[in-house]
């Protein structure tokens, strides 16, 4: 099965190609530009890297949210459109899950931060439990000092949203983990791998929301 996947949930996008769960191609979508002004050009680059041509996408995945209220809106209204023209299934899969995905199979909770803004983070609780990425914390807007009172001290933490809380974490939970800025950056491929997981012919595009989590 062969699936696109993308992600323009926050400054740094991603597009990838899999088929099955191995990554055909993935490229990362640069902030210089806006989502909207490549991310065409990305998707367009992606397949002629493969050779082959967008009908033989069989699914196509899209993160939808939280994160940009723009960017969003970007990301699902390709997506959208792509596969209302193929007549294909679309899965939606959260942004923070699909951040999670970047410490795979961890043996403690993990714990994506994404940056809200006006002093807020998107923040979830992630477990890897029988090989599968499950929920312990829904995703929610939050204050960082929230944040603090939800977790325990033996959290794996990660996301542009340490920018702003990295500090307050390291101080309030003496055994947590801050993992490196490279490991921040979320993947299409793994959006994708989520949604394989999730996969349902009954999908339709019209069922895709972004999913802001505030008001604008």
């Amino acid at each position: 099965m062969r699936l696109l996947a993308v992600d323009t949930s926050t400054a740094s996008g991603s597009v990838a190609l899999l088929d099955g769960e191995d990554a055909v191609a993935e490229f990362t979508l640069g902030s210089n530009k806006t989502h909207s002004e490549n991310i065409m050009v990305v998707i367009d680059s992606l397949f002629k890297s493969d050779g082959v041509g967008i009908t033989t996408v069989d699914v196509f995945a899209v993160s939808t949210g939280p994160g940009s209220f723009t960017g969003l809106r970007v990301g699902i209204s390709v997506i959208k459109g792509l596969a209302w023209c193929m007549n294909k299934p679309v899965i939606g899969i959260s942004t923070l899950m699909s951040l999670a995905m970047n410490i795979p199979y961890a043996n403690g909770t993990v714990c994506p931060i994404i940056n809200a803004r006006k002093g807020q983070i998107y923040a979830g609780l992630y477990k890897w439990e029988d090989g599968d990425m499950k929920v312990i914390l829904e995703d929610k807007a939050m204050y960082p000092e929230s944040l603090i009172e939800s977790v325990n001290n033996e959290v794996i933490f990660l996301g542009d949203g340490l920018d702003i809380c990295g500090d307050l974490i390291k101080n309030s939970l003496c055994g947590s983990l801050l993992v490196p800025r490279y490991l921040w950056t979320i993947r299409a491929s793994n959006t994708g791998r989520l949604a394989l997981k999730k996969f349902d012919k009954r999908h339709t595009a019209a069922e895709i929301i972004p999913i802001y989590m505030r008001d604008m």
